[in-house]
Parts: C-alpha cells; structure tokens; sequence
C-alpha cells in the first residue's frame, strides 16, 4: 500500500466496506469520527470527503498499471452489454 495523492492511496487489493461488506472504494474518515474502509454508497452516506485529514480513493494495482475502481465497473459494464 501506498499513497499517491494526499486523496488516494495504492492497494494491490480492494478490502470489503466495514459498514455494508460490499468493495470498498475509500478509506475514509465518516461523519461519526470513525475511519474505515467504504464503499460508494456508505461514503456518500457517512463519509466527510476527500484529502489530508478526511479520506482516500482507493486505487488498485495490478499488473504494473493502475486501474481506478471505478474505471473497471465501466470497462465491466462496456463488455457485458456487447
């Protein structure tokens, strides 16, 4: 793991969301004090934003590039509606 932006952090695998269990996308601080992993949805929720002090977007490493979660839900999607 490492940190690539003061709003993104490096993982060679994306860990569960400690709110719901689904994949989470930031490890962020939410609106209780906690920090954790979240998923979209919970950090839309429960999160505080992003940057120094409030959170980071996930980004997975995998085989020598970088891949956005996001970007690979919508290369996911492109290939299933062909």
């Amino acid at each position: 793991m490492s940190i690539k932006k003061n709003y993104e952090v490096e993982m060679e695998k994306a860990p569960k969301c400690d709110i719901c269990g689904a994949e989470a996308k930031y490890d962020a601080k939410t609106t209780t004090g906690q920090w954790g992993y979240l998923c979209h949805n919970c950090f839309m929720m429960y999160g505080v934003g992003l940057g120094l002090g409030k959170g980071q977007k996930i980004i997975i490493k995998k085989w020598g590039e970088y891949y956005e979660i996001r970007n690979l839900f919508l290369k996911w999607w492109l290939l299933k509606s062909k």
